[in-house]
């Protein structure tokens, strides 16, 4: 058997061959004999056996190209501190029920933080079971909450308000969450999952309060729809239209029930709401509503079966449909229209058009139904449309688009005739105010300034003369250039006495 001195003795010399090319021979003969090694035929070392104990030598690992050898990203293990592990191994003899083995090893763990995180998790399993004992262990958190680094005690803090909000403990969570000094974002989010607790505890009135006590703007209406959206998913879908008929601007509103309607739909509840669309009553709320619940903005209806997507719409026209502003309702149902053409579904397209909709509404379902059948390839039916289109800016956009369809075929005398059609329908066309640059406004005339009288041009025919500048004597010196300058004498002083 090998020992590992041997294997190291067998390697070195290899190592050093390998790393060491000819060009850096010392001497042009060792670079000869060099030469003569490298020429030699490589003999395979034996294998060498485990050896228990024995350190371990390895030997230098190649440079492969990048990207020669993709290997899947395995997950590292994450490093932890020895309290932050002995806080999870506490948390999860808790999860498992052993309350008593989680405490016990509390006083272990060194870190005041990972022991207050460690208490917090433990309660938040014993709440269940033990809510008493639950309790206490909250009150020994925030006893060790002042040995705690003031950087790390908010989200200590927040874990704790929680806590009390989940127990019912209202007063105690605010309190904590009082003592968040410094840190408005955390405030906020604790008070608003304190305010989600007492919205499901069956006291919405002190949720609101707690909500209008939020200092930023966008935090307080997300907190306004999460209650919202809380009170649906817990199958309380009039209680969730009651609140959100509490709330004070329309997007707050819309958001709201953008996010009870999907969670209708997504659980097969929306014959629960549909008896609730009344209880709204502005119209803009409905009308803003329906495009946020049918627009690709909300939901991908690529990704959803065809039988979602017909729901949600279905869902949409109830609203729209309880819309009693004419333009309004016709918005919403042009909407919801064009969301039928996406989804193949024609024929409730072209109910729509020719029921509902109104004014620009409606031409433009109409040329949205021409697009719909140029795409398919069939332009004669794409035609039938523009005859009914009122606008002439849209019948001639969609009579340029069939045009154009008719001369990829290589049918151009069809399309000659359409662009010919579209040239009339576009004298028709009525520019917009808006599109036209205003005249300028008009002075009145006793305001005017009076005008100058112009005054008559210089002729042109003027001759230059030369001006002569005459000649001046030079400027004689005042006094003599060629004084000697004396050395000036200073006569001595006697010296100060003191």
């Amino acid at each position: 058997m090998c020992s590992p001195r041997i294997v190291a003795s067998l390697l070195a010399p290899l190592m050093v061959w390998v790393a060491t090319p000819v060009a850096f021979a010392s001497t042009p003969k060792k670079a000869d004999q060099a030469d003569q090694i490298a020429d030699l035929p490589m003999i395979p070392l034996p294998s060498v056996p485990p050896v228990s104990n024995a350190p371990l030598f390895c030997l230098p690992s190649l440079t492969l190209p990048y990207n020669s050898l993709s290997l899947p990203d395995l997950p590292q293990p994450e490093w932890r501190s020895k309290s932050e592990n002995l806080a999870k191994v506490a948390a999860q003899y808790a999860a498992n029920g052993q309350y008593d083995q989680a405490i016990k090893l509390v006083p272990t763990i060194e870190s005041k933080y990972y022991q207050a995180t460690a208490l917090v998790e433990i309660a938040s399993y014993q709440r269940q079971k033990q809510p008493k004992q639950a309790l206490q262990l909250l009150a020994q958190a925030l006893q060790i909450i002042p040995s705690v680094d003031e950087y790390s005690r908010h989200p200590v803090l927040k874990a704790i308000a929680i806590q009390y909000a989940a127990a019912s403990e209202f007063k105690l969570a605010l309190q904590v969450a009082q003592s968040i000094k410094n840190d408005i974002y955390t405030k906020d989010n604790v008070i608003t999952e304190i305010a989600l607790k007492y919205a499901a505890s069956g006291s919405p009135e002190q949720s609101i309060r707690l909500i209008e006590t939020l200092r930023d703007s966008y935090q307080k209406n997300r907190a306004f729809v999460k209650i919202a959206q809380q009170y649906a998913e817990a199958g309380k879908y009039d209680q969730a239209f009651q609140f959100v008929r509490t709330f004070k601007t329309n997007n707050i509103q819309v958001d709201a029930l953008d996010k009870i309607f999907s969670h209708s739909l997504k659980v097969g509840q929306t014959d629960q709401v549909m008896g609730l669309i009344s209880t709204i009553t502005d119209d803009c709320t409905k009308s803003q509503t329906v495009t946020r619940l049918v627009s690709n903005e909300t939901y991908q209806p690529d990704s959803q079966p065809v039988a979602q997507q017909l729901q949600r719409l279905k869902l949409g026209l109830a609203i729209a449909q309880s819309i009693k502003a004419d333009n309004l309702k016709s918005n919403a149902l042009a909407e919801i229209a064009s969301r039928y053409i996406q989804a193949g579904q024609i024929d409730e397209a072209l109910k729509l058009s020719q029921t509902s909709l109104q004014g620009d509404d409606k031409d433009k379902t109409l040329a949205r139904l021409a697009n719909y059948y140029l795409k398919v390839k069939q332009p004669e039916q794409a035609l039938n449309f523009v005859a009914t289109i009122q606008d002439p800016a849209i019948k001639v956009g969609t009579l340029t688009e069939i045009a154009g369809s008719y001369a990829q075929v290589g049918q151009t005398d069809q399309a000659s005739q359409l662009l010919s059609q579209a040239v009339e329908f576009s004298k028709l066309i009525k520019d917009s105010p808006l599109l036209i640059s205003p005249q300028l406004p008009q002075v009145n005339p006793a305001l005017r300034i009076r005008q100058i009288q112009p005054v008559p041009p210089l002729p042109l025919n003027i001759t230059p003369q030369r001006l002569s500048i005459p000649k001046t004597k030079p400027m004689t010196p005042s006094l003599p250039l060629n004084i000697t300058p004396r050395r000036l004498s200073i006569p001595k002083t006697k010296p100060m006495t003191p």
